[in-house]
């Protein structure tokens, strides 16, 4: 049976090429449509093609870690240049059976001439099932840490936007806080509110909260420790728009609030910022 597998091996090595072309019949017509207008040529597409199949040709006989080795590469260059050229991930998944089929076309010719031991085919499918199984996680995994890398950039994007530095009054300007404050937006707040602040040349920054629905005692820390670090760069910080019930809850947290400037209303604010600078 090693000489079966030997001989088959070396076949699909030698005609690798020729292999890689028929793959056209068995992708289905999406497919193909993709490919002609990705950013590789039919050449280059072929070759890459038979780089796969003359390693699964190598692994019915050669070094399984090397063959193991050329696979990876393999996958994660195809997987790099599919989500390059927006190709999802089903169709990838897909494509990557062609290679089986295409496989067995070519074993099943060899078994009717040869009359090779059926155990051999059994055999065969041992040895490139897995590795077929294996490009296919590593699509998956490429395809999750890429979905999570666009995800991350949205919500970086939309935190962006929801914590935008408005001025008001010269000197003066308000951020608008609205939803929820996790640690990761209350980072955000703080190095919006101290770059920002300082490209307006802001003295005096007003945080109005009336639009974050509630507060307890891990967010008020965290609204201290955004007015202490805006109060080490020299600007005054208010906190306003604090509700009855948010009132309420920050009395009862054993937090210090007595360097803490806070207004009822944003007007409130202004009047004071504005009773302060003598206007």
């Amino acid at each position: 049976m090693r000489q079966e597998l030997l001989y088959i091996g070396k076949k699909i090595v030698e005609n690798q090429v020729q292999i890689a072309g028929k793959l056209i019949d068995f992708q289905n017509v999406h497919y193909k449509h993709i490919l002609e207008h990705s950013d590789e040529s039919y050449e280059q597409l072929i070759e890459w093609r038979a780089e796969l199949i003359q390693a699964l040709g190598k692994s019915l006989f050669g070094d399984s870690e090397e063959v193991r080795k050329e696979i990876h590469q393999w996958a994660e260059k195809t997987g790099d240049f599919s989500i390059r050229n927006q190709i999802p991930l089903s169709d990838t998944l897909r494509a990557l059976t062609c290679y089986r089929s295409v496989i067995w076309e070519v074993f099943t010719e060899e078994l009717e001439k040869r009359a090779f031991q059926a155990i051999t085919m059994l055999h065969v499918g041992k040895i490139i099932d897995p590795l077929l199984d294996e490009i296919s996680n590593i699509f998956g995994l490429m395809w999750e840490q890429h979905t999570n890398k666009l995800m991350d950039n949205a919500y970086s994007a939309l935190d962006e936007i929801s914590v935008p530095l408005v001025p008001v009054d010269e000197g003066v300007a308000i951020i608008p806080v609205v939803g929820n404050i996790d640690e990761r937006r209350a980072q955000l707040i703080l190095e919006n509110s101290l770059e920002k602040s300082q490209n307006f040349e802001v003295d005096h920054l007003i945080m109005d909260i009336s639009g974050v629905p509630t507060i307890n005692e891990a967010v008020a820390d965290k609204l201290i420790n955004i007015t202490k670090a805006l109060s080490l760069t020299g600007i005054q910080a208010h906190l306003t728009g604090i509700r009855p019930e948010i009132a309420q809850t920050l009395a009862s947290l054993n937090i210090p609030f007595h360097d803490l400037k806070t207004s009822g209303s944003l007007r409130q604010a202004l009047h004071k910022i504005r009773n302060r600078q003598g206007l």
